[in-house]
């Protein structure tokens, strides 16, 4: 879709509100593709060019609730690792119940629900995701996210009507908008650069300027006039971008599969036998009684969970992207399969090594 020049009113205040706080927003233009807005090229752009500057005080971090009594209650209460996030999400509660004008600019521009999240799939395509490595990853993320959800309405200061489904929904949204930002990798909300859409090879990267605390987003390739500007979310497979964005990619480069052994651990299945990261997984392997065995049966249980088709077709968008989902891991499955039970097709690892690191 070529760039027409314009955005909705939210997006324009939040364009207005950015750069009333010293930020700047280049040649970008934020557009609806189908429904999902994206960053298009208002005009021809060169490698190099600065599309979009956001200052430090437009940034969300979780440090802005932390000495709020929810915040406090959290950092008391709730598990240490899911802190940031969690803080994060509670700053998006505040701020959409109390309409808070000092951060409306930026929560107008967020969406209103996300039906393309397993999080809250229909029944229908939520049981075709059975079997795959993203539905118990699904299962154990709803769980942790539950008890948060209790605990804050429970105990948190002003948050005993608290629904379980505007938790969801606001924790959703920081897993899946929130930036990882260096040096520290500190999760934080980044109005405007949210909105770029991903690509394994994007046309632009993001990076903090340590001098002034903004972020800024530079071309890293010359774009068309009216081209999407994407930056990338990661080397993700479609089953981790199902997970936390609700999307996948057709053409996806990256495949995987997480399989679990139980008081062995979970390894990262991949369809190659030379990468640096299926070393490190044999070299486990080699130290466990029977590991190759364990993982072989492993592979064959999940394979009998994943049947080559399913009652009737896919006719939601969801649906769809779960078959996507089921036949990439079917693949992994088999290729992995296929070789353990060639021990001559995987090569052999020294399990004693100090050069093969431990890739969890």
């Amino acid at each position: 879709m070529a760039a027409q020049g314009w955005a909705d009113d939210a997006i324009l205040r939040a364009i207005e509100w950015v750069e009333a706080a010293g930020g700047a927003v280049g040649p970008l233009c934020f557009e609806a593709t189908a429904g999902e807005r994206g960053a298009f090229a208002g005009r021809p752009i060169a490698a190099g060019e600065v599309l979009l500057s956001v200052p430090r005080a437009r940034l969300i971090t979780g440090d802005r609730v932390a000495a709020t009594p929810p915040g406090r209650f959290v950092s008391e209460h709730l598990d240490l690792a899911a802190h940031p996030q969690v803080l994060l999400a509670l700053f998006l509660v505040h701020a959409t119940r109390t309409r808070d004008p000092a951060w409306t600019p930026y929560t107008d521009t967020l969406p209103a629900a996300m039906p393309h999240h397993p999080l809250f799939f229909a029944d229908a395509d939520l049981a075709r995701l059975r079997g795959t490595m993203c539905h118990d990853l699904l299962v154990a993320r709803r769980e942790r996210l539950e008890v948060e959800w209790d605990r804050l309405r429970r105990g948190a200061p002003g948050l005993a009507d608290l629904e379980w489904g505007e938790w969801a929904f606001a924790r959703t949204l920081v897993a899946s908008r929130a930036f990882a930002l260096s040096p520290d990798r500190v999760p934080t909300l980044v109005p405007l650069a949210d909105l770029l859409n991903h690509a394994p090879a994007p046309e632009a990267t993001w990076n903090l300027l340590d001098a002034t605390g903004s972020v800024q987003v530079r071309a890293d390739v010359d774009v068309a006039g009216g081209a999407e500007v994407r930056d990338t979310y990661g080397a993700k497979s479609n089953g981790r971008l199902l997970l936390h964005y609700g999307f996948v990619l057709p053409d996806n480069p990256v495949e995987d599969c997480v399989i679990d052994l139980g008081d062995a651990g979970a390894y990262l299945l991949r369809p190659s036998a030379t990468a640096p990261e299926v070393q490190q997984m044999l070299a486990r392997l080699a130290a466990l009684p029977e590991g190759r065995e364990r993982l072989a049966r492993a592979c064959r249980e999940r394979l009998a969970r994943l049947p080559e088709s399913v009652d009737a077709p896919a006719e939601s968008e969801n649906g769809r992207n779960v078959l996507v989902v089921r036949d990439v891991e079917r693949r992994v499955l088999r290729w992995w399969d296929e070789r353990l039970a060639n021990a001559a097709s995987l090569p052999t690892v020294d399990s004693g090594n100090p050069n093969v690191a431990d890739a969890h």
